[in-house]
């Protein structure tokens, strides 16, 4: 039996509490728009995530534990300012944008690969590697054991961080 798939087709799906998917997801376009929003206190992927949809997510907690389009890119993603989203399945791939609103941590070495990628809070990669395969990456703030700022990437061997484009970061890194 082959494994089991959750399809949505664009449109919203809201919640009073959390949602969690523990199928492979794969997001459609719907006739009327090309983005599929999830609003609820937490949304959970506990495996892949992968469809021509941009996904728009708004929750207190965000968690990927599978890759993000490794099989078919997203067309963008974009999360909320309030919380946490968790990176943990090691790639997130997209054909458009990447903005994480909130705080983002990496659970894992991560590959991140879009066009524009934005941490609009603070990035934490504890003991984690972190590359950039984008045209612009800006990281507002950065956790990774090291106290100096405006750099490309932390030392190691807390964290480390690569991109195939300039990367800016700007705050200190704490």
């Amino acid at each position: 039996m082959p494994p089991a798939t959750t399809a949505i087709d664009g449109g919203s799906i809201v919640t009073a509490t959390f949602q969690l998917y523990h199928d492979d997801v794969k997001l459609g376009l719907s006739k009327s728009s090309p983005t599929t929003i999830l609003t609820g206190t937490a949304v959970t992927f506990d495996k892949t995530l992968n469809g021509a949809s941009v996904l728009t997510i708004n929750a207190n907690e965000t968690t990927f534990r599978g890759t993000v389009g490794d099989a078919s890119p997203l067309l963008g993603l974009v999360t909320d300012p309030a919380g946490t989203t968790h990176i943990d399945g090691g790639l997130v791939h997209t054909n458009g944008n990447q903005m994480f609103g909130d705080d983002a941590t990496l659970g894992a070495n991560t590959q991140l690969i879009g066009v524009d990628i934005t941490f609009k809070k603070t990035l934490v990669g504890e003991s984690s590697t972190l590359a950039v395969d984008s045209s612009g990456v800006a990281i507002s703030s950065v956790k990774s054991g090291s106290s100096r700022s405006s750099r490309t990437a932390p030392d190691p061997p807390s964290s480390t961080a690569t991109s195939s484009r300039p990367a800016t970061w700007t705050s200190a890194m704490t």
